[in-house]
């Protein structure tokens, strides 16, 4: 094995412990570290940092004050540690989003779960007054018909951001077979769930029509889909 191939190698022994990689990092962001201060900020021995200072020889030196500072080897092993950070969270959310593509929802499932939604938040909608009728309460005795109208919208996009919110599928998704995700393969929010949703109840042909004219990735059928960074698939039992 050639000198470079015995650093090399030697490199990433040094940083094949998670605890180290830690300190350099810490190093990094906070230029100088004292040894009281590593203790508080891992919850380790006396021992078990002394241990992992040493191994960290060449990477790390001790100034004057007693303090720790990273090396010029030290300052470049970071950068090389976020370089391989950047290019492994590329290749998964790449993955991610090629899985999606295979697996995205047929535009007449999407359809029918709406449909299915629809008429489930109307009936609910139309029964109201006699859920509510011995509170002497009914959407008619308060608002006029256009107003009816809005209040329909609105409950609707409530029920539609709730269910997805929480799991993914309203209860024409469900019966679908589908889901919403996020594209980026993060966890789905209610916050991307109500943005999608608001293009759906209120801007549906505005949201269908920006999305025929402007975008161009398959994975998005509707443009606030687009711009909440979610999508729906085929859901995998």
């Amino acid at each position: 094995m050639s000198e470079s191939e015995d650093t090399i190698s030697t490199f990433f022994m040094i940083l094949s412990h998670p605890l180290r990689r830690l300190i350099i990092e810490a190093l990094f962001e906070m230029k100088e570290v004292s040894f009281s201060e590593l203790l508080r900020m891992f919850f380790i021995d006396n021992s078990t940092l002394n241990f992992h200072l040493k191994k960290l020889n060449g990477l790390i030196r001790q100034l004057p004050n007693k303090k720790y500072a990273l090396t010029e080897m030290g300052q470049k092993a970071v950068e090389i540690l976020q370089e391989l950070k950047s290019v492994t969270l590329q290749s998964k959310v790449q993955s991610f989003q090629e899985t999606v593509e295979l697996l995205l929802a047929p535009t007449k499932k999407r359809i029918l779960a709406s449909l299915i939604d629809f008429l489930i938040g109307f009936g609910i909608f139309i029964l109201l007054p006699l859920i509510l009728a011995p509170l002497r309460w009914s959407p008619e005795t308060l608002v006029s018909s256009p107003e009816r109208n809005l209040l329909f919208l609105i409950l609707f996009w409530f029920y539609l951001t709730l269910l997805e919110g929480f799991s993914g599928q309203s209860l024409g998704k469900v019966f679908m077979q589908i889901k919403v995700v996020r594209v980026d393969g993060k966890k789905l929010t209610y916050d991307r769930v109500a943005i999608r949703n608001f293009g759906k109840v209120f801007l549906l042909p505005v949201d269908l029509l920006l999305a025929h004219y402007f975008l161009r990735e398959k994975v998005y059928l509707r443009y606030f889909d687009k711009f909440a960074g979610t999508t729906v698939i085929e859901a995998i039992q």
